[in-house]
């Protein structure tokens, strides 16, 4: 039997205008690759809280060979934010995702029992639609923290190929996006069943609003960290009430979600900073005021992706980052793991900045010339001119949203929708944190190779021809072979050896913190973003192929 993540909830009453209303915040935690579920350990106190005491780790079962996983603990690969639901009854762990609205869950180790099954196939597509799941649309009773739904609609998945969910030990998915046909494929499917004015496909948060009508309907999420700001930990989701810790969000500029009437959280980012020096922003995207461009904001994505120009941008404003770049036109960015540049992203009229340290991920051990390195890699992506169903320019997801606590207003009786975000970083200690953490996580790693180090590592052993070499601020050439991890996730760096031919290639696990999507038959398109956001792709109908 797997074991789970412990969800801790905590009652407190609190007096909205003349309505009593309880917290209803539900505690959750990171998973990593290997399968480690970090659990809460907690007593109430005298107020029905929760004293929050130190994590316990969890090895949840393997489900290729059940026997206990031996990662060692502190891993930060393929970060997912994740909670507990009861469906039907079973306990699953589903990653949180905003970027979309239906719930699926693709069991590993529990079946599902007797669900009430509908029949009906459907397909859910994500990202650039190349990858997604499919199963058939079944209905269950549901429980997540205090809120429960007596027949839920949900997709129970038969085939995926979604990384970071199942193959991280996940069982799916909960979105928290709009309840929009257009939007909720599962909706949509009913309706075409069951008549347009069927409820019955209606999404978890739907439903729990519905029946709930003193509920003000929002979410809001706190996407914590460790005291290393290295690792993940704690943090809450809140369904229809503010964290206490963070209830100054109320008095937040409402950000109104752009275009209106848009089925996903989308908001115009107004600028992005460097430390402190303005970027050029030029939308691509018809509508989108003059020096702003279209942003999604999305907790299922654990990175980030902008338009390449700005991502280059940033990056190349980092003392010793270099950028490798493929024949292909596939680019990623190498940092100093102990840069303190200042980056920061303007929504609403006021500038939330990233920690430095959510600016790069350590990469697994590099082997190299005999000798053991480790490096720094860029956790931004960049993206092309239309991605994501030729509709969003950029994709802020947990590098970012981990900076801030943020509400999704789904809009009062007759108002519009909107987003709250409340800084929570400050930029000065930010940078006084950085070479003390960074250090005291390093001690345990390989040491650290300098960027300009290892491009010359690099080149010195390719056969490429080098053709004119572009600079950056430090001068440093930016080629190098990459190919994509088949597996769907992870960077591989391929050197290729000197000699009149190929004698062979030397693996670079830089497997970083960053998903990247599965290509057709393997190949990597150019200049395509690479990683591997888990917003949905909007289209009429799910009939994309077979998953």
């Amino acid at each position: 039997m797997a074991a789970y993540t412990t969800i801790w909830i905590w009652i407190s009453a609190l007096y909205l205008g003349s309505v009593l209303t309880y917290a209803r915040t539900i505690e959750f935690a990171r998973r990593t690759s290997s399968g480690l579920v970090k659990r809460q350990e907690g007593t109430r106190n005298s107020r029905g809280g929760v004293i929050i005491e130190p994590y316990t780790f969890v090895h949840r079962l393997d489900p290729a060979n059940s026997t206990n996983v031996t990662s060692p603990v502190g891993n930060v690969e393929d970060v997912r934010y994740t909670t507990n639901i009861t469906l039907n009854g079973k306990n699953f762990v589903v990653a949180l995702d905003t970027g979309s609205t239906d719930l699926w869950v693709h069991p590993v180790l529990e079946d599902l029992g007797d669900v009430n099954g509908t029949g009906i196939p459907l397909d859910l597509r994500y990202g650039d639609g190349s990858y997604g799941v499919r199963g058939n649309i079944s209905f269950a009773p549901l429980e997540i923290g205090e809120h429960s739904v007596p027949s839920q609609a949900f997709l129970a998945v038969q085939t995926g190929n979604i990384r970071g969910i199942r193959d991280i030990g996940l069982d799916g998915l909960l979105g928290f996006g709009f309840d929009a046909s257009y939007a909720s494929p599962i909706n949509l499917a009913i309706k075409q069943v069951q008549g347009q004015n069927s409820t019955s496909g209606q999404s978890v948060l739907r439903n729990i609003f519905s029946q709930d009508p003193i509920l003000p309907n929002f979410v809001a999420f706190d996407l914590a960290r460790t005291d290393d700001l290295e690792e993940i930990i704690g943090g809450s989701l809140s369904i229809g009430e503010y964290d206490q810790r963070w209830k100054e969000v109320q008095d937040a500029p409402k950000i109104p979600q752009y275009p209106k009437r848009a089925v996903r959280w989308t908001a115009l980012l107004e600028g992005v900073t460097v430390d402190g020096v303005d970027l050029t922003l030029e939308s691509t995207l018809p509508g989108v005021p003059g020096g702003s461009l279209l942003a999604l904001l999305d907790t299922g994505d654990p990175t980030a992706v902008l338009p390449l120009k700005i991502r280059d941008d940033i990056y190349s404003r980092i003392p010793g980052a270099v950028r490798l770049t493929t024949e292909d036109g596939y680019e990623l960015w190498i940092l100093p793991c102990n840069t303190t540049t200042s980056v920061a992203f303007t929504f609403g009229g006021q500038s939330f900045a990233m920690h430095p340290l959510d600016l790069s991920a350590f990469s697994r051990p590099i082997n190299l010339g005999g000798s053991e390195y480790t490096a720094c890699i860029g956790t931004i992506a960049g993206g092309g001119e239309y991605w994501a169903g030729n509709d969003l320019e950029v994709s802020l997801g947990d590098v970012f949203l981990r900076n801030v606590y943020s509400v999704f207003h789904f809009g009062d009786e007759g108002g519009e929708p909107y987003i709250q975000l409340l800084s929570q970083t400050d930029p000065e200690k930010a940078a006084s944190d950085v070479v003390a953490v960074r250090n005291r996580t390093m001690a345990s790693l390989a040491p650290e190779i300098a960027p300009a180090q290892l491009l010359d590592l690099i080149l010195a052993n390719s056969t490429l021809a080098r053709g004119p070499r572009p600079t950056g601020p430090d001068g440093v050439a930016a080629l190098a072979i990459a190919q994509m991890d088949p597996r769907g996730y992870g960077l591989l760096l391929v050197a290729l050896l000197a000699g009149s031919m190929l004698i062979g290639v030397v693996l670079i696990g830089l497997a970083v913190l960053i998903f990247i999507r599965d290509k057709n038959e393997g190949r990597v398109a150019r200049r395509r973003s690479s990683h591997r956001p888990l917003s949905l792709v909007l289209k009429s109908g799910q009939s994309a192929g077979p998953a």
